[in-house]
């Protein structure tokens, strides 16, 4: 079918051809049933299949666990079980791909193609497959080296220690879900995730209390021996939990694989765990890692940060209770070591300590700073989030893509993001005011724009809105409509509405047992018109003139002419106005006349200067006659106040950020 689009198309690229018209013309061959529920088997088989290697990669919607993990058996050593998964990899994507195949061969069967044509078709489209189809990103991906598997393990532990992935899955105490159908919607978490009874990533009060592993729920570990949240304590407890009878030796071979002495020397080298976390959350152009290390100029204490319990306190949370303690001990270690005499050894554990207290002092005025104006919103995402922060990022092209990222949001490259507005108020605010997307992004699209008539326009000043809105309701109606409205309403009142309430005029008049009135020939002109033409009568009494020559263009003309003639769209509004049982029209029109009945939907039209003057001093008269939007604006806490200047408006928003 690719190949029949470019055909067609003799485009450069396929993107190009993604057209309507070419689709609807590329030929598709007849199906017999038999053969249609062989492709329809065949297309649900490769599903399954894809899915299958799925639940073993966390970047899909359908992580459960990683495969090393699952094959992994207690005699087995983590060499041979990567081998294994590996293997299985291998496997099932040779069946997906024979899948596939067996797919193509019946489709070019139908087509009629010859095997010389089969052939030209698959080289063509070699290329074109190698670059775009997304299941052979996805097998490369899975077609890891054994070392890159036992980095998904200890990561996936991380993510255990933090909440994010549910252990019990790991462990066999929880088993995955099955496999959902080609159109079922997308899960919300990946099933592997700790989730609550909705579905939703779980909080503290969503796990019980006999789950197998400690969770680190406020997102911060440290990289600091004996701490409680030390990142490779909490990294074995997770393997403890995993595999409790072999977790040392599992520790050990994992390093061996990785190239390091230690799970220590792996997660303070910033080229090495952090580096291939990188690499996996990234993509094309976006970068996205989710485990933050923040360190000292010497990297000799890091923060790991978890992405995904950010708030606008989490800097202050390193600072009270990871960077201030650790200062403090400092502090008292080096105080004992002066109050004695020292050996050499003891002089450098001096020397060392003076320096960590130094960097940790930095490393705490920096948090701090930024900490002033930091409001981190994951919609930002990771890079513009994380640019505040790139002076305490020690791995080099990640510090560089950050520091580029901070300078383009000091210049105003990225006014848009909630950050740039929670740390440049004043510059990001006024931009909204000409910018309505901007001004959406940033939740003050009301402050500054409004639809009218169908389209979005800039707010004027409360002066230039009330002139304007006066304007409007006047042209709506036009002074001649208006008279000879309330002229009509005054006759009915004296005429046929006398002795009724107007909740019962309303009633005659909707069902059109006056329009024998010039009201309803108004309000209600296309119905009283078509009357007229089939009673001469009737159009006599109304004093309209019938057209001599009784044509449909004719009628067409006559009807069309008097609903120009009047105001149709004031029905509902007349309607609502006389619907009071208690009071007659004449009374209805005597308060409304006097300004008691400001609120009734008449009103507006009929004394538009008085109307719109009282709706700049009663917000809810505003909203009846859908004109707050122009005079008033919502509090945060729900109430309503005048607007001001759009200028002053800005000024008063920016000063509230701040």
């Amino acid at each position: 079918f690719i190949g029949l689009l470019q055909m067609q198309s003799a485009a450069a690229h396929l993107a190009q051809s993604y057209e309507v018209g070419l689709l609807q013309q590329t030929p598709v061959p007849e199906f017999h049933t038999g053969l249609l529920a062989e492709l329809s088997s065949l297309g649900a088989h490769g599903f399954r299949l894809s899915l299958a290697d799925d639940i073993y990669d966390e970047f899909t919607h359908f992580f459960v666990i990683p495969g090393l993990v699952e094959l992994h058996g207690n005699d087995d050593t983590l060499r041979s079980s990567s081998a294994a998964f590996l293997s299985k990899v291998s496997e099932t994507d040779s069946e997906l791909k024979e899948c596939r195949n067996h797919i193509d061969r019946i489709v070019a069967d139908l087509y009629e193609l010859s095997t010389d044509d089969r052939r030209s078709l698959s080289e063509s489209l070699d290329t074109l497959r190698d670059i775009d189809t997304p299941e052979d990103d996805h097998a490369l991906h899975l077609q890891a080296s054994i070392a890159d598997s036992i980095a998904q393990v200890v990561s996936y532990h991380v993510g255990c220690s933090l909440g994010r992935w549910d252990i019990r899955y790991a462990t066999g105490e929880r088993q995955p879900p099955p496999l959902p159908d080609p159109f079922d919607p997308l899960p919300v978490c990946p099933p592997g995730m700790l989730q609550n009874a909705a579905g939703l990533p779980a909080a503290p009060e969503d796990v019980p209390a006999d789950y197998p592993l400690r969770i680190s729920w406020p997102g911060i570990l440290v990289d600091d021996p004996g701490h409680p949240e030390d990142i490779v304590a909490r990294v074995r407890d997770a393997l403890a939990v995993i595999w409790p009878d072999t977790h040392d030796a599992i520790e050990q071979e994992a390093c061996q694989i990785l190239g390091v002495d230690s799970l220590r020397s792996y997660f303070a080298n910033a080229n090495s765990f952090f580096d291939d976390h990188l690499k996996r959350y990234s993509k094309s152009r976006r970068a996205a890692p989710i485990y933050w290390p923040l360190s000292t100029p010497s990297g000799a204490y890091t923060l790991w940060l978890y992405y995904h319990r950010f708030s606008d306190q989490i800097l202050y949370t390193c600072v009270n209770d990871f960077v201030d303690p650790k200062l403090a001990e400092c502090e008292r270690q080096a105080s004992a070591l002066r109050s004695r005499s020292r050996s050499a050894q003891e002089e450098k554990e001096l020397e060392r300590l003076g320096d960590l207290a130094a960097e940790l002092k930095e490393f705490r005025g920096e948090l701090l700073r930024v900490a002033q104006f930091w409001r981190p919103n994951l919609n930002d995402g990771v890079q513009i989030t994380a640019a505040p922060l790139w002076r305490l990022f020690r791995h080099r092209n990640w510090q560089k893509r950050l520091q580029e990222t901070w300078d383009k949001l000091e210049s105003g490259d990225y006014d848009w993001a909630h950050l740039a507005l929670s740390i440049w108020p004043a510059r990001v605010v006024p931009k909204c005011l000409d910018d309505r997307s901007l001004a959406i992004a940033h939740d003050v699209e009301d402050l500054f724009w409004v639809e009218e008539d169908g389209k979005w326009r800039t707010l004027r000043s409360p002066a230039e809105e009330i002139a304007g809105q006066k304007q409007r309701a006047k042209e709506l109606l036009g002074k001649e409509k208006a008279r000879k409205l309330e002229d009509a309403l005054i006759e009915l009142a004296r005429g046929p509405a006398r002795s009724l309430s107007a909740q019962q005029a309303a009633l005659h008049l909707a069902e059109g047992d006056w329009d024998d009135t010039e009201l309803a020939l108004l309000v209600w002109p296309a119905r009283v018109a078509e009357k007229c033409w089939a009673d001469p009568f009737l159009a006599d009494r109304l004093l309209l003139n019938l057209p001599p020559k009784r044509t449909q263009a004719a009628r067409k003309r006559f009807v069309n002419q008097r609903i120009e003639a009047g105001c149709p769209h004031l029905a509902d509004a007349l309607l609502a106005t006389l619907d009071d049982d208690a009071l007659t029209v004449a009374q209805i029109l005597a308060e409304l006349g006097a300004g008691r009945r400001d609120q009734a939907p008449l009103a507006l039209a009929l004394y538009p200067e008085r109307v719109v003057d009282a709706c700049t001093k009663d917000a809810e008269l505003a909203a009846a006659h859908d004109l707050r939007r122009f005079f008033w604006v919502q509090r945060p806490d729900g109430t309503w106040r005048r607007r001001v200047d759009p200028r002053r408006e800005a000024a008063d928003e920016a000063a509230r950020r701040v």
